[in-house]
């Protein structure tokens, strides 16, 4: 696969002596924003290679076109792993983009991490949808939406070019919400790598709901509950994105070496992982874990 021309694609490579095995990690961003919004989380993970990119249609990545359907996604985020195994870590949206890899590519994807993907599958979920939209332009959806998620005042405060910008990405907004659909693009049952699955307490109560769903669904899933955190986990509890990440990244070192070794860990096993967080990782089950830490 080529790299679409335009996409843009960042990569850091560690600050410190990366650990042997598994050490680089592919951040996927969620709606509206951008592959830079996971800076103070790649400060928090210098032993490792963090590669972070715009998806189409959004900032440094406009000039890449829009993707036609869901699959284009997923097609992205393989190139940008360029045949090379890391763990994926999406928020949001792009949640949905890493399990799919996952599913498609588990050679490439040893472990996944995934905070609060929506599920517009779901019965009654509230999410917005092209036809949800009708009368409104793309640049009035995407206004809408900044300002549910940052707030008016933030909004109001922006420079008009961030404003004009932001406003044009309404189309790629909507294109991927329609692209992602109500029918779910990957089989939980089918992801056989560990996958630790996010949410916080100050979520709106569909996000969090629909990850303890996905947790329960997933074979080899680690939950991970923020306290306090809300949908924008990443900017503001970076130290427990990057501590999610690193769950991961010890879940797909011993997968690998029991793979090596053609063991198979038996689903719900808890794993001894040196970067585990104790009582706050509980492995298959559905058990609430306890709190832990904030930024």
């Amino acid at each position: 696969m080529l790299t679409p021309p335009g996409l843009h694609i960042h990569v850091r490579p560690p600050l410190e002596s990366p650990a042997k095995g598994l050490s680089r990690v592919v951040l996927v961003h969620g709606a509206m924003d951008r592959g830079g919004s996971f800076g103070r989380v790649a400060q928090k993970l210098r032993d490792l290679e963090v590669v972070t990119y715009d998806r189409r249609g959004y900032a440094r990545s406009m000039d890449a076109g829009q993707c036609e359907g869901f699959e284009d996604q997923v097609a992205d985020l393989l190139t940008v792993l360029e045949g090379r195994p890391g763990v994926v870590a999406g928020h949001s949206f792009g949640g949905n983009v890493a399990l799919a890899a996952a599913q498609a590519e588990p050679a490439l994807v040893p472990a996944a991490v995934v905070f609060e993907p929506p599920a517009p599958w779901t019965p009654g979920w509230p999410a917005l949808t092209r036809r949800s939209a009708t009368g409104s332009t793309a640049e009035a959806v995407a206004e809408s939406f900044m300002r549910r998620t940052v707030g008016d005042r933030v909004w109001e405060h922006l420079p008009r070019a961030t404003q004009v910008q932001r406003r044009a990405e309404g189309v790629t907004l909507l294109n991927e919400l329609e692209a992602l659909g109500e029918r779910r693009p990957y089989d939980p049952s089918r992801i056989t790598a560990p996958v630790v699955v996010g949410w916080g307490t100050a979520s709106p109560p569909h996000l969090s709901e629909a990850a303890r769903q996905l947790a329960c669904e997933l074979p080899n899933a680690v939950r991970y509950e923020v306290r306090g955190a809300g949908h924008g986990v990443h900017l503001t509890h970076a130290s427990d994105f990057a501590a999610m990440i690193r769950v991961a990244v010890g879940e797909g070192r011993t997968a690998a070496t029991a793979s090596a070794e053609r063991v198979r860990a038996p689903l719900g096993r808890e794993f001894d992982s040196p970067h585990r967080s104790p009582a706050r990782r509980e492995e298959h089950g559905c058990a609430l874990p306890s709190p832990g830490h904030t930024d």
